[in-house]
């Protein structure tokens, strides 16, 4: 038809125009929001559809007054370096709002001190946000809540009004740990920052294994902020003083770590020394022998955040909390292999 725009170039005006509405009839009709007649949706839904039409953010935002931004939040660049579970999480994000306008804005709290998160909100650049870790005094849930923005936390939080979701780590742990103590081995744990829920949360789960079996926790292998290889090294030299015989690791990184010392010395896995990790990797699952691990999906994780997110930016009623659960790998690592 002559005079018809091109394809690629037609405009949410174009569209209007054609079909004789305005455009806030055709923004509803494409975002399914607001008073509008079936029959005017229907014929705006065919003609772009006819038409191949891509509905443009920028615009799109415009009319709904919306940035269509979602904003996730992660730790300093070494964290997401050396932690799967980060990549696997954003990756879930992602990919659940690969069908939407919504596109990903990365935010990194480095050292908790929430800079740029602030400066986001001051400039009005997000419609909701996902908080990937949970810290004790952390800044990120608290400084969006006071702006009104809604959000959706990966991991724990003693505040039941934030809305989050989380793997049930104190059973994962307490399953697993039962396992290796069935194996009449003594435990020495591994783990990383107190301040993090997730490791106090896995620390409650080794802790309670032990109660149940009627096995004394000996403080003397119990051992926390095992952020560099240094540290690993004497918590490991203090376990096997100990008589520790299997090393539980609270993460793939640490035991990474742990496996690397153990090979430079020339230990045997698990002949001279067993070892297990509260979190899997692929590295930990092709390590030889393979590591004995708990296996979260954080990429169904992230995507389940994204869903509550949208949900609660769509108005629309959901959970205010939810579950993603878990499989236990026993691999040659603990003599365990299934």
């Amino acid at each position: 038809m002559e005079g018809q725009p091109k394809t690629a170039n037609l405009t949410i005006k174009d569209v209007a125009r054609a079909l004789n509405v305005s455009t806030t009839t055709v923004s509803r009709a494409i975002s399914g929001k607001g008073r509008i007649g079936e029959d005017t949706a229907r014929r705006v839904r065919e003609y772009i559809q006819e038409h191949n039409y891509v509905p443009n953010a920028i615009a799109q935002g415009l009319a709904d007054q919306k940035t269509y931004n979602i904003g996730v939040i992660v730790p300093e660049l070494d964290a997401m370096d050396s932690h799967a579970f980060f990549r696997s999480c954003v990756t879930g994000v992602c990919q659940e709002l690969s069908d939407t306008l919504y596109d990903v804005l990365m935010i990194i709290d480095e050292d908790g001190d929430g800079g740029k998160l602030a400066r986001a909100l001051e400039r009005g650049k997000l419609d909701g946000a996902i908080v990937s870790w949970a810290h004790v005094g952390g800044k990120a849930t608290a400084r969006l809540g006071q702006a009104g923005v809604p959000f959706v936390l990966v991991g724990s939080s003693p505040d039941t009004t934030i809305c989050r979701v989380d793997h049930d780590h104190r059973a994962a742990c307490a399953e697993l740990t039962r396992r290796l103590l069935a194996g009449g081995q003594k435990l020495a744990l591994l783990g990383g920052d107190r301040q993090l829920y997730v490791t106090q949360d896995r620390l409650q789960g080794f802790l309670k294994a032990h109660r149940q079996a009627g096995v004394a926790v000996r403080e003397d292998r119990l051992y926390f902020e095992m952020s560099n290889p240094e540290r690993v090294e004497a918590a490991l030299d203090a376990a096997l003083s100990a008589g520790a015989g299997c090393l539980v690791c609270m993460d793939d990184r640490i035991c990474a770590m742990a496996l690397s010392l153990l090979h430079h010395r020339g230990l045997r896995i698990p002949q001279d020394v067993q070892v297990a990790s509260f979190y899997d990797s692929f590295a930990l699952e092709s390590y030889t022998p393979a590591i004995t691990s708990l296996h979260f999906d954080a990429q169904k994780l992230g995507a389940a955040a994204c869903r509550m997110l949208l949900a609660q930016l769509e108005g629309r009623q959901t959970s205010s909390r939810e579950t993603v659960g878990y499989e236990i790998a026993l691999r040659a690592s603990t003599g365990q292999a299934e």
